[in-house]
């Protein structure tokens, strides 16, 4: 029997297609579902003139195109093996990408439509050429860029917010406002806190196996070893989309000014779509019992 189809490497090749195949799709779920929540939560007039509350709106938009662009093809790759990464279908796919590349990180990636190819020992992904100073360059500016840089330049943002709101608070003090804008704030900074956290310990273990593969040289490992690399690349590659995904469950969980809007907005319209279609079921039985009754 081959190396390459040993039952070791099946099983491990199995299990890796398994966790994208049955955790993604409640990731894709639960996330636009959590997301487009946050957006109804946060738009909602209590919250939608508050600095820190458009500071996760638009988190939670970003997210959204993360999800469809990034969670959704992977899925489709990882857990089902449609060939969807070709080299006309990834050139393809930067160019419709391009708008929102300008629009959210200018020219920075730009270079990805010149330099990456399909790197067919690397489960045919889209990737930068391996054994190149360019890949190289480009992993170890992944990591600082997104494994550091950025979850720390989003909790500086976010709390640089709050300490504009909490200047704010003492005027509103020396005015006699009561402590509920206070309790806010401090709702607010709990939530940027965590999710501070979460951004960290979620995407950096990917940034740093992006590296990892990069400087190890694949063509010096056994079929056995590329497939615990995949397994494990698949499981830090599941964090990071969970930060993704699960902003609004974090939220939940951090604030309790975000539950109450969130039970508040479910009262409001809740009750009414369950009272409709009580009274349109009581009145489809009512229905029957008149054509019953004409019947007898």
């Amino acid at each position: 029997m081959s190396n390459n189809s040993s039952p070791t490497l099946l099983h491990i090749n199995e299990i890796t297609t398994n966790i994208y195949r049955f955790t993604f799709p409640p990731l894709i779920i639960f996330g636009l579902i959590g997301h487009i929540l946050d957006i109804i939560i946060f738009t909602r007039p209590k919250l939608i003139s508050n600095s820190c509350c458009n500071y996760f709106l638009t988190s939670s938009c970003v997210s959204i195109i993360q999800i469809l662009f990034g969670q959704l093809f992977r899925l489709l790759k990882g857990g089902y093996h449609i060939p969807i990464t070709v080299l006309w279908w990834c050139r393809v796919l930067a160019r419709r990408l391009i708008p929102i590349v300008l629009i959210s990180s200018g020219f920075c990636r730009s270079h990805m439509l010149a330099f990456f190819v399909i790197d067919k020992n690397e489960e045919d992904e889209c990737w930068a050429p391996k054994d190149t100073n360019y890949r190289l360059s480009f992993d170890i500016v992944f990591l600082i860029v997104h494994g550091i840089i950025f979850p720390v330049l989003m909790g500086i943002f976010g709390f640089l917010t709050v300490y504009n709101i909490r200047r704010g608070r003492r005027y509103d003090q020396q005015h006699g406002v009561s402590s509920l804008r206070r309790h806010r704030i401090q709702g607010f900074q709990r939530m940027t806190l965590v999710q501070t956290t979460c951004i960290i310990a979620l995407t950096l273990p990917f940034a740093v196996h992006k590296l990892h593969r990069t400087i190890t040289h694949s063509h010096l490992k056994t079929p056995e070893k590329l497939a615990w690399e995949r397994l494990s690349m698949s499981i830090v590659r599941l964090l990071w989309f969970f930060h993704d995904s699960g902003a609004f469950y974090i939220y939940s969980l951090s604030s309790v000014k975000f539950r109450h809007e969130l039970f508040k907005f479910l009262d409001e319209h809740l009750p009414r779509r369950v009272y409709r279609m009580q009274r349109g079921k009581k009145s489809f039985e009512i229905r029957i019992e008149n054509n019953n009754n004409n019947n007898l």
